[in-house]
């Protein structure tokens, strides 16, 4: 089992086109409309692996289902919920437990022909450092959207964005042991 240590995401500097496109429609569309295709990806440490995620394909095809995960576990105190995120740089589903502060995630790959590591260590850590690892993410995205003309509120989840984006290092809950 992994604790905080071993997992975390380092949302690095990816550039930012500043394209606008009028016809983007969700935050998946506006993500893959604001990041380049090459350029710096964000990386998730798990355990010993390491995978990277590219803005433009794996975040945005990432976004919608981190994103409810983030209101189930921030607004209901136990719960367990599985995603498949069907993306190239980690094509993993999650088997995701959480009660009281603590989370609880189990990783499979979703192609188990692939060359993966199988099954990824379960992570158990507070839900508090598992939002504060995405939260510079979704300030990039933020910041990116921003620059390019966009409001995230426009788009369905963008609120939950604009909201997992703030610091928390101020009112954040204790860790659980």
């Amino acid at each position: 089992m992994i604790r905080d240590g071993r997992f975390s995401l380092d949302a690095s500097e990816p550039a930012c086109t500043s394209s606008f496109d009028p016809a983007d429609e969700n935050l998946s569309e506006m993500i893959q409309t604001i990041f380049p295709l090459d350029t710096a990806d964000a990386v998730l440490k798990w355990g010993d692996d390491s995978f990277a995620l590219n803005y433009k394909y794996d975040i945005s095809l990432m976004i919608d289902d981190l994103l409810e995960l983030i209101l189930a576990i921030t607004s209901i105190e136990r719960g367990k919920r599985s995603i498949a995120f069907a993306t190239s740089g980690f094509p993993y589903q999650w088997d995701v437990e959480w009660y009281g502060a603590s989370i609880q995630i189990r990783s499979e790959p979703l192609d188990k022909s692939r060359d993966l590591p199988k099954p990824l260590d379960v992570i158990e850590t507070s839900i508090d450092f598992f939002l504060d690892q995405w939260r510079p993410v979704f300030r990039l995205i933020n910041a990116a959207a921003v620059k390019s003309g966009y409001n995230v509120i426009g788009f369905p989840r963008g609120e939950w964005l604009l909201e997992q984006s703030k610091d928390r290092s101020a009112t954040a809950r204790p860790m659980s042991p």
